[in-house]
């Protein structure tokens, strides 16, 4: 037996070895999920399905890869499906939005935050933040009072009632969750969360931090930390 899978399997152990020299990288998980990018890397477009081609593009954008369209098509499909399943989920609920849900679960799990803390908690912007706690607060979900070392802000914390039905809630939403999931396997969804973390660890700072800079800005500082300035700049010059 040649065993070329197994000297295949070692090789890219020691790739990943040297990628990744930290004690706490080096596990199965961890590992399973490079492996798992390294073959996705090498996918080509015809084993991806890009969707029916609407026609309704200009010719301007066929400079752009069409991956990169698709992604952004079908994370939005998904929000939309998430949103609708949510919407089912609160149906006889005091909760209307995700963000309300979103809101009372971080409540759930701190002892007091401030407003502008769970604001960004929830990745939302001020005015959006700013109306989901005034409905926790005004259905006495949440309790609000004076930060003792900042007189200028409040904090908040998760009442009894608010607690109470966090846990009503987390029986639907644990339904809308596994529905959106579809039939990915265990190991399918793991790679997705890898993959989610990974943006979630790009786009956070960006969100919080600059807020008010343009697009072409954003992508130059985001290239400090990844290949999409490299890669927004290569297509610039195509």
């Amino acid at each position: 037996m040649k065993n070329i899978l197994i000297k295949e399997l070692l090789e890219m152990s020691e790739d990943y070895e040297r990628e990744y020299p930290e004690a706490e990288a080096q596990n199965l998980v961890n590992f399973s999920a490079w492996l798992t990018n390294q073959v996705a890397a090498n996918v080509s477009l015809a084993d991806v399905s890009l969707g029916e081609h609407t026609g309704l593009l200009s010719p301007e954008v066929e400079r752009y890869p069409m991956v990169s369209f698709s992604v952004g098509r079908y994370l939005s499909r998904c929000y939309r499906y998430f949103r609708n399943y949510t919407k089912k989920a609160f149906e006889d609920s005091l909760l209307l939005t995700y963000d309300d849900f979103i809101c009372l679960a971080i409540l759930a799990e701190v002892e007091s935050i401030t407003k502008m803390e769970l604001v960004e908690a929830t990745v939302n912007e001020k005015t959006s933040g700013m109306l989901v706690i005034k409905r926790l607060l005004d259905k006495n979900l949440a309790a609000q009072y004076d930060d003792e070392h900042d007189k200028r802000s409040k904090r908040l914390k998760i009442t009894e009632a608010g607690r109470t039905l966090f846990r009503e809630a987390l029986i639907k939403m644990e339904q809308a969750i596994q529905l959106l999931q579809g039939d990915l396997t265990g190991q399918e969804q793991l790679h997705l969360l890898h993959l989610f973390t990974r943006l979630d660890k790009f786009h956070y700072p960006l969100f919080v931090k600059e807020k008010d800079t343009d697009l072409e800005t954003l992508l130059q500082r985001g290239s400090r930390d990844s290949e999409l300035g490299y890669k927004y700049q290569k297509n610039m010059k195509a």
